[in-house]
């Protein structure tokens, strides 16, 4: 993976990143944020009749940056299990005439006001905290499940530090660990079972993780030595569509990415600097045909950029202004992973997870949080899994890519992959409009 420049990107990215399409079918429009200096800008959504229109009747996400005011109203959506019309007129956004749309905003602000006076004015309370996928907040506690294992063995560690006991909370009297009984081993009042080990820390540091990381994918100058990388497989969304899929790569930081969506494919590519977008349902506003190229900047950028995982082995320590090593080690599908955190932009967070007898990568979860400042009710989450690695000319490759949004799932299977293959410069360059 090349820190500049677009990684495999999925249906999941397309829905977030192409910020037309989904305007198009909820009824959420947003303004793109400037370019950088040299690049031209992103073409905004369509914001209704008569083309682009810049947000208005703004009153509550007034410190959002624009590249994700977008991106909150989908946290938003998602975190109540609703579409974008459930407070919004459709195609008139600016509208006040639905109550939902007027609670909403005291519920944001009610929401910033909670994190900046207990969190230092960070998200940890956030709209899923009482929602969870449901428009109204469910008012009945959930019944009690069977604890696991763990659990258990903390919960008998409190009884024998002298915790309560009773229904829901400890041990009846006479049984072991409860006051008044004897615990195993015979142990007298109050004694109580030993109290469960912690669990082991780890003890690996990021270079020993990415060292064995690197040598489970073929070693060091393996990766060195590939310089380009072809695949063609399928891509399966949400609804369960698959369409072909092909990607083409290099290790300078081009990436392209073609994906047989109906009626329009769709094509995203970047030269290491600058990136754009065919299809994927943008392209309507101020008359631009569905087919025409547009520049992607901002957060769509970024998010594109943060999925690339070429030449990612190589570069982590670029990529991640720090790299931590979690407290504890995890597991996933009943295999221990060791987990690092780093930060690839602000207000990302990534947690890379390793399989600790492979070292090979097995997860990535980001975090997204809210750019505003003075402002913060968002953490949007994304998780891409790696599996089915296999030996492509050396090299480790994943066949199997699943990526979750808040509000997308895409599965890519490569069939065929090709290292060093033939890959032209004019493939990247953005089309002239005819």
């Amino acid at each position: 993976m090349i820190v500049r420049q677009f990684g495999r990107l999925s249906i999941a990215v397309l829905a977030a990143t192409l910020v037309g399409s989904v305007a198009s079918r909820n009824g959420i429009h947003a303004q793109q944020p400037p370019a950088p200096a040299g690049q031209a800008p992103g073409q905004p959504p369509g914001g209704g009749r008569g083309g682009p229109q810049p947000p208005k009747n703004i009153q509550v996400l007034k410190d959002v940056p624009p590249d994700q005011l977008m991106l909150t109203m989908q946290y938003i959506a998602a975190s109540l299990g609703v579409q974008c019309n459930y407070c919004h007129v459709q195609g008139q956004n600016d509208l006040d005439d639905k109550e939902t749309k007027k609670t909403a905003r005291e519920m944001m602000k009610m929401v910033n006001s909670l994190n900046t006076t207990f969190f230092d004015g960070k998200p940890r309370v956030s709209c899923a905290s009482c929602h969870n996928g449901r428009s109204k907040p469910v008012r009945t506690p959930p019944l009690a499940i069977d604890m696991t294992p763990e659990q258990a063995a903390a919960a008998a560690a409190g009884r024998g530090r002298g915790g309560r006991g009773g229904p829901g909370g400890g041990a009846a009297p006479g049984v072991a660990g409860a006051p008044g009984a004897p615990g195993p081993g015979g142990q007298g009042r109050g004694a109580g079972p030993q109290e469960a080990p912690p669990p082991p820390v780890p003890t690996e540091t990021a270079d020993e993780i990415i060292a064995k990381y690197v040598q489970g994918l073929g070693g060091q100058q393996a990766l060195q030595n590939a310089k380009t990388r072809v695949m063609t497989g399928t891509l399966t969304s949400r609804d369960l569509v698959t369409s072909n899929l092909t990607v083409q790569e290099k290790a300078t930081g081009e990436y392209r990415i073609d994906v047989a969506t109906q009626p329009i494919p769709t094509i995203r590519a970047t030269n290491g600097t600058s990136a754009w977008v065919v299809g994927g349902g943008g392209g309507r506003g101020g008359g631009a045909p569905p087919d025409a190229p547009r520049d992607l900047v901002g957060f769509q950028m970024q998010q594109g950029l943060r999925l690339a995982d070429f030449a990612l082995p190589l570069r982590l320590k670029d990529r991640y202004a720090t790299l931590l090593v979690n407290k504890a080690y995890d597991t996933i599908d009943g295999k221990p992973v060791v987990v690092i955190t780093g930060n690839p932009y602000p207000n990302v967070t990534e947690q890379l997870s390793f399989d600790r007898e492979t070292g090979l990568l097995r997860r990535r979860v980001i975090t997204t949080g809210s750019g505003g400042v003075g402002f913060n009710i968002m953490n949007l989450p994304e998780q891409i899994d790696y599996t089915d690695y296999r030996d492509v000319g050396g090299i480790k490759v994943p066949h199997t890519v699943r990526h979750a949004t808040w509000n997308q799932v895409t599965t890519q299977k490569f069939s065929d992959v090709k290292i060093n293959a033939p890959v032209a410069d004019t493939i990247f360059a953005k089309p002239t409009p005819q």
